[in-house]
């Protein structure tokens, strides 16, 4: 029995959103697009989160729809509640309303049995009346007869009313278990939510691991298709209840006409009290006549005779309007049974398929289950290939730490003279001097020349110990300082490579240098000394030629501070003049196209404007923020000493500078083939539009990059790409239903062609299916060979 009443509705509490360090900039539609610009990652695996993020969206946005359907259901449930109370009481009033009419039919009853004894003491003392009396009497019994065949009629009618509403309060109760059933599945619904929140989490960590992607997104869409099949079985469920719902208002119709019927029972009842009274008024003037006029009994007696007849015409006739009456209550109550019993079945139907629901979610509880057991397993390989390399990364620590310790038991001395002076040297040092360096090379060539004459002179007379210790002190400063100069080169060159190249000859110039170290120590052969001199001379000209290289090509090169301001000026004009481009579009398009044409050219030039206005502000909110961070981490120094500091992130915003100047062109074109081509694919201008939402996603990171998190100004750039995500989703949305309406007006009236037209129509319709398909997975083996080639382009 389902009891509406006791219904509590479950309450959802959603938790604030936390502020995260990196958000969604564009649609997850794009994402494959934007993962092209990025050498980070491969391809394959930013085509695999995209495809999992927009699994997990659709899931979410599925019980969303899901939640909306059980509210509605709750609704409906409660206001069939309220309709079932109203039905009640009205019947419970009738019921009562028959009560007081029997009640008065029995007054009515007690009356006539009082007029009879008053006639039967007249027929003792006339015995001219007492035949009549008899005849009476009979008669009086008969209506007596009729009066408790009426009355048992409403024994049995107000019975079969009481097990109505006792069939009633159980379908009442089976309603409440139905609820109680819906009720569950809110609480699975939402552990199912969980579990998916869950699942989203796990797939975040194991981002790394592609090998394990494929299955994953395999059992996923195997969920996706088994909640499907649950939301259609809900449907179900909530059109069988519609279907109950239209019942209960077709008895409630027919309950109203009863009421109606009940009130002209009533009208016909106050008629027979009239006719009562009149009849008692009647015999109160026989009474009078026969006390006053003993000689006219005949003739009063002959009156009294018409009148009783006319008496129990009128009572057999109310007798007979109230068994009518009653047949018909009667007939309308087996109805009502009957209605009860298809209710209690469709309550019956609705509970096998709440039990249906509950046992498809049991299979996709144990379906999450076996995800989860993978994930378990996942995470024990995690923890083993972790547990592996930390062990080999402390074997390495461990080798590292054993070398340290032997050079510095070579020259202790040495050591810490070198520690002293590269402390000075570090709180001196701030940007990078390539003279300095060069003359730092120089100078190591002429030490290490001085040293192979002192230190023969050492092997041979045991003689110049201090000496040989002083220059050994000076080679390992000079190295030091050359090494800090190297490296400081390496960190804020704009020249990655030349940089790296650097970086990597101070390296190698440091290997002969330890063995030079080394074999003075031990106090090898000359040979041996003056072949790790010239070795070590070798490398120190190789690196000299590299920085004087670069000393030179970094002379030439346009100043950062410069190379952004010009980018950027020329990305806003690129915009404004796509923005202008988008107008004279617009207004070509109104002169010349007409009717459906010219709504599909209007709808797409619209929605384009509006990304373009929408990337217009994210550009200013992006050099607000820029600005912001420029002045807060310049410091002292000016604007382009502050670019030229922190370089890469300085060619990470003019390489965003330049993809969106490139992107809003290509959206221009794109636009432009769409309106002049009568082709009803335009996926150019969806691609296009993908594309400059990417770009402006990466001018936003290059943007956060050294954003504080408080930040204002962040928080305007966040907000306004959000707002070019939306209007991304709008471009590619409004494209898709223009190519729709489009489609249409070409679609071939199938109703027209004969057999053999359809037939020939199919089979050309499954070659271009097949061909479309071939061309398909060409172009997806084409573009992931060009990421590929890109990806090591960027890595060269």
């Amino acid at each position: 029995k389902v009891d509406f009443g006791s219904y509590v509705p479950p309450v959802m509490y959603v938790q604030p959103d936390p502020e995260p360090p990196m958000e969604t900039l564009v649609d997850t539609s794009i994402s494959q697009e934007s993962a092209a610009s990025t050498p980070t990652a491969t391809g394959t695996e930013v085509v695999d989160n995209a495809s999992l993020q927009n699994t997990i969206r659709d899931y979410e946005y599925a019980l969303q729809d899901v939640q909306t359907e059980l509210v509605t259901l709750r609704q409906n449930a409660e206001m069939r509640e309220r309709n079932y109370e109203h039905e009640i009481t009205r019947l419970r009033n009738e019921i009562a309303g028959l009560n007081g009419e029997l009640q008065h039919t029995k007054e009515i009853c007690a009356n006539m049995q009082t007029m009879k004894d008053s006639l039967e003491q007249k027929l003792i003392e006339t015995p001219i009346l007492l035949q009549k009396a008899t005849e009476e009497e009979q008669k009086a019994k008969t209506s007596e007869e009729k009066f408790s065949k009426l009355k048992a009629m409403y024994t049995q009618i107000r019975d079969e009313h009481i097990n109505l509403l006792r069939q009633h309060g159980e379908s009442t109760k089976n309603l409440n278990r139905e609820k109680h059933a819906n009720t569950e599945l809110q609480d699975e619904v939402n552990n199912l939510k969980s579990r998916i929140s869950e699942i989203k989490g796990e797939l975040e960590k194991s981002e790394q691991i592609g090998t394990e992607k494929l299955a994953l997104t395999t059992e996923i869409e195997t969920i996706s298709q088994d909640y499907k099949k649950l939301q259609r079985e809900h449907e179900e469920l909530r059109n069988e209840y519609q279907r109950f719902s239209q019942n209960k208002n077709s008895e409630i119709a027919e309950l109203s006409i009863k009421a109606v019927q009940l009130q002209t029972e009533s009208a016909a009842l106050i008629e027979s009290q009239s006719k009562v009274a009149q009849l008692e008024e009647k015999l109160n003037t026989l009474n009078d006549y026969f006390n006053k006029k003993q000689i006219e009994n005949f003739s009063t007696i002959e009156e009294l005779k018409r009148d009783l007849e006319n008496k129990n015409g009128d009572i057999n006739k109310l007798q007979t309007t109230h068994q009518t009456e009653i047949s018909e209550k009667v007939h309308k109550i087996k109805e009502l049974e009957l209605s009860l019993n298809n209710m209690e079945q469709n309550l019956g139907e609705n509970k096998t398929l709440v039990v249906n629901l509950e046992k498809e979610q049991l299979s996709n509880i144990e379906k999450l289950q076996e995800y989860q057991e993978q994930k378990n397993n996942l995470e024990t390989k995690l923890v083993t290939a972790n547990t592996a390399l930390e062990m080999e990364i402390a074997a390495k620590l461990e080798s590292e730490k054993k070398y340290e310790n032997k050079l510095n038991s070579l020259y202790q001395k040495v050591l810490n003279t070198i520690e002293v002076v590269t402390d000075a040297k570090v709180n001196e040092v701030n940007q990078p001097n390539f003279d300095k360096t060069i003359k730092l090379v120089g100078d190591m060539e002429k030490i290490l020349e001085q040293t192979d004459s002192i230190y023969a002179q050492f092997v041979e007379h045991k003689l110049l110990m201090d000496d040989v210790t002083q220059q050994t002190i000076f080679l390992g400063c000079a190295f030091i300082t050359l090494h800090e100069q190297c490296l400081l080169i390496y960190n804020t060159t704009t020249d990655i490579g030349k940089g790296e190249d650097i970086y990597n000859q101070i390296n190698i110039v440091k290997d002969p240098l330890l063995t030079l170290f080394q074999q003075m120590k031990t106090i090898e052969d000359v040979a041996k000394i003056k072949h790790s001199i010239v070795e070590t001379k070798q490398k120190l000209s190789a690196l000299n030629k590299s920085v004087t290289e670069l000393n030179k090509s970094s002379s030439n090169h346009v100043e950062l501070g410069d190379l952004v301001e010009n980018e950027l000026a020329e990305m806003d004009k690129a915009i404004e003049e796509a923005a202008g481009k988008f107008v004279e579009l617009l207004s070509s398009a109104r002169s010349k196209d007409e009717g459906i044409k010219l709504e599909v050219n209007e709808k797409i030039l619209d929605a384009c404007t509006f990304l373009m206005q929408c990337i217009k502000l994210l550009i200013r909110k992006a050099k607000a923020l820029q600005e912001e961070i420029v002045s807060a981490g310049r410091g002292t120094t000016s604007i382009k000493e502050f670019y030229k500091r922190n370089s890469q992130w300085t060619e990470g915003l003019i390489s965003a500078a330049k993809s969106v100047a490139k992107g809003a062109n290509l959206l221009v074109e794109a636009a432009n083939k769409a309106i002049v081509s009568e082709s009803t694919q335009n996926f150019e201008l969806i691609v296009a539009a993908q594309e400059i939402a990417a770009c402006t996603a990466q001018l936003v990171i290059a943007s956060k990059v050294k954003a504080p998190k408080e930040s204002q100004k962040l928080g305007d750039l966040t907000k306004a790409s959000r707002d070019v995500s939306q209007a991304t989703g709008q471009v590619v949305a409004t494209v898709k239903d223009c190519n729709q309406s489009l489609e249409q007006l070409q679609e071939v009236d199938f109703t027209k062609l004969t057999s053999s037209q359809a037939k020939t129509m199919e089979m050309e319709i499954h070659v271009k299916v097949l061909e479309l398909e071939q061309a398909l997975q060409m172009q997806r083996l084409k573009l992931a060979s060009f990421r590929r080639k890109h990806y090591q382009n960027s890595d060269d």
